[in-house]
């Protein structure tokens, strides 16, 4: 019989993977009062296993060791093993002190996918994969929305390219933000009609979508041909197109929205993209106008409530950010692809300069190669 002791840290990942590939039949969660909330979101994954949970201070080296003495010398003669990835280091150095003088086994669970074993010093490959479900619900979130590519017709897709090639005149950008803006308000409801002053008129009235600039007179029939154009769904279908052929995907979401768990079912976060290779998740904020302090925010939380070794964040925008909101994004670990052209392309730190939305997928082979490393 094994029995596993799991160090519980900020992160379940590692706590998740070391038990899923183990398969014990019994295993110890050793946690503090500050990640005790976080502990049914672990066992609820799992149905045939036996869990017992111990509190400890998070410093209290003595109280640890000892904790782990007891339960190897209740159940003596056991298969006993530690997974000490999570936790303060002061738990894992007290629990792994005591396995050690043992010579009972432990393992890490590394960022490239690897446990490695202390007693002979070896990595082995995790070989199940995570899905992005599992990933979510392990950070508290049972209740998502989201939408899948087949929710949007060809016409929608075609409408995404019509859009995408009407903003290379740069005359649709006068207008695009203040539609923006009155969608985002709800200031509309079965029509509606807004003109600017030297910059155009729009028009949306019975499922028809007119736009008119001096550069401009395009139709669309689309029932969501509003939304398509003006709230920056037309650049997530241009992204989630390219990336759904990416050849490291082994999972895609779009339009994933996290419920609030105390206001009805009121989105409290919403990710454009997420990506899962099986072993790591990529989270991708697709913006298509001016990148915003409040879009970094929202993808710094992003990070700090999944992020960890097994996650990235991605900024795709059409346009590059300000000077010191690249900066932020390279303090916070975000990503910044940006569309650029050939002769203006940025040297900044951390953006990845493309060209063309056909570049993405090897751009994203590339980060992860890196995450590799």
């Amino acid at each position: 019989m094994i029995r596993q002791v799991v160090l519980i840290g900020g992160q379940l990942i590692p706590a998740y993977l070391g038990i899923k590939e183990r398969q014990p039949e019994i295993v110890h969660l050793i946690f503090t009062s500050e990640t005790k909330l976080k502990l049914n979101n672990l066992v609820s994954q799992f149905n045939n296993i036996e869990f017992h949970q111990h509190q400890v201070e998070p410093y209290a080296f003595d109280e640890i060791s000892e904790l782990v003495e007891k339960l190897i010398f209740d159940s003596d003669g056991e298969n006993w093993e530690l997974n000490l990835t999570g936790g303060t280091k002061v738990m894992a150095l007290a629990a792994q002190n005591v396995f050690k003088g043992f010579n009972l086994e432990s393992f890490y669970v590394d960022q490239k996918s690897r446990l490695f074993f202390f007693n002979n010093k070896t990595y082995v490959d995790i070989k199940g994969n995570i899905k992005i479900s599992t990933f979510l619900k392990l950070s508290g979130h049972q209740d998502i929305r989201r939408k899948t590519l087949s929710d949007f017709s060809k016409e929608d897709f075609q409408l995404a390219e019509d859009i995408y090639q009407l903003h290379k005149t740069k005359d649709l950008d006068w207008l695009y933000g203040q539609i923006a803006t009155d969608l985002a308000n709800r200031n509309y409801q079965e029509s509606y009609f807004k003109e600017i002053p030297k910059a155009g008129s729009v028009r949306w009235r019975n499922g028809v979508l007119e736009i008119k600039t001096s550069k401009i007179d395009y139709k669309a029939f689309e029932p969501n041909s509003l939304e398509i154009c003006f709230t920056g769904l037309w650049w997530e279908l241009m992204v989630a197109q390219q990336v759904r052929s990416w050849e490291l995907k082994h999972e895609m979401m779009i339009g994933v929205e996290l419920l609030s768990k105390s206001v009805g079912s009121n989105p409290k976060n919403e990710i454009d993209i997420i990506l899962n290779t099986g072993k790591n998740m990529i989270f991708i904020e697709c913006k298509s106008g001016n990148v915003k302090q409040e879009d970094i925010n929202k993808m710094r939380a992003i990070m700090m409530v999944y992020g960890g070794l097994a996650s990235r964040s991605i900024l795709v925008c059409r346009k590059l950010p300000r000077p010191d909101l690249l900066e932020k994004c390279s303090d916070l670990g975000i990503e910044v692809f940006a569309l650029q052209s050939r002769n203006k392309k940025s040297k900044k730190k951390g953006v990845v300069s493309i060209t063309s939305l056909s570049q993405l997928n090897v751009k994203l082979s590339n980060l992860v190669d890196q995450m590799q490393l």
